[in-house]
């Protein structure tokens, strides 16, 4: 129980049960429910349901992978100046972002 409420947890399984229902034929497979073996296995092997690495991916996967991009995007400009501008200028928007974040 611990374990699914840090790796997936109700707002994922919210937008799957809803995302499952609606491209299956509820009268003939029946009504789509998280964490059970029967809708579990159609869902990963059907391509237009979600599975249940869904939430992992949402929560985890997707900051991380955002995270990586913008460091990279931030050690890309400190490297190249941008337009041609002084590096005291391109100071001021990097610290504004720095403290965004």
């Amino acid at each position: 129980q611990r374990l699914w409420a840090s790796a997936g947890g109700d707002g994922p399984d919210t937008i799957r049960v809803m995302a499952n229902n609606t491209c299956r034929d509820t009268e003939l497979e029946g009504e789509w429910r998280p964490n059970t073996w029967r809708s579990e296995i159609q869902a990963m092997l059907r391509h237009d349901c979600f599975a249940i690495t869904f939430g992992f991916l949402i929560k985890y996967f997707a900051c991380c992978l955002l995270f990586v991009i913008t460091l990279i995007n931030i050690k890309n400009d400190c490297v190249t100046r941008y337009g041609g501008y002084p590096s005291n200028l391109l100071a001021v928007g990097q610290l504004i972002f720095a403290f965004m974040v």
